[in-house]
């Protein structure tokens, strides 16, 4: 979740004093302070709006987290660089409905890149890696290799240039 209680934040008062909370109606001021306060809690946020009916207040709590000075105001007070925006964004696109299946591969491509993670070479490539448990072989840092069942890339080397460790792969899901 992009808003996370758990990392440092402001605190309300660091908020209030603020341009991104002057910037918000009163009742941007009521959802947020109500977000925070509720630990995140969409639904009872939403009651800021004046939706008394919860189905209701289920179904536009999303929307307003989207509003720019709301989007803004929490944005402020989660401290969230423009880096972790970025790749919120990105993950909006991947999983949005109806996209060219071209844009959704070039925004995962773009959130690997934002990661600091590898694109995988095309299978048959020269740079495609090649999987190889040999012992006998010169390795090198970046090479696929499979320890115990285990795929990953080789990190560090050995002075008899064996590989010592290495990055797993992780399996998608």
């Amino acid at each position: 979740m992009l808003y996370d209680f758990n990392r440092p934040h402001r605190t309300m008062e660091e908020l209030q004093a603020d341009q991104v909370w002057t910037a918000l109606t009163p009742q941007g001021r009521s959802f947020v302070q109500m977000f925070i306060e509720s630990g995140a809690d969409l639904v009872f946020a939403a009651r800021a709006y004046e939706m008394t009916d919860e189905a209701c207040a289920r179904k536009s709590a999303p929307g307003l987290l989207r509003r720019p000075a709301i989007a803004a105001a929490l944005n402020f007070y989660f401290k969230l660089t423009p880096h972790e925006l970025a790749i919120a964004e990105l993950d909006r696109t991947i999983h949005k409905r109806g996209i060219p299946e071209a844009t959704r591969l070039r925004a995962i491509e773009m959130k690997m890149e934002a990661l600091g993670l590898k694109k995988p070479a095309a299978p048959g490539s020269e740079e495609a890696p090649k999987v190889s448990d040999a012992k006998d072989r010169a390795w090198k840092v970046g090479d696929a290799i499979t320890v115990n069942g285990q795929r990953g890339y080789v990190t560090a080397l050995g002075s008899d240039g064996q590989p010592t460790d290495f990055d797993p792969i992780e399996a998608s899901a």
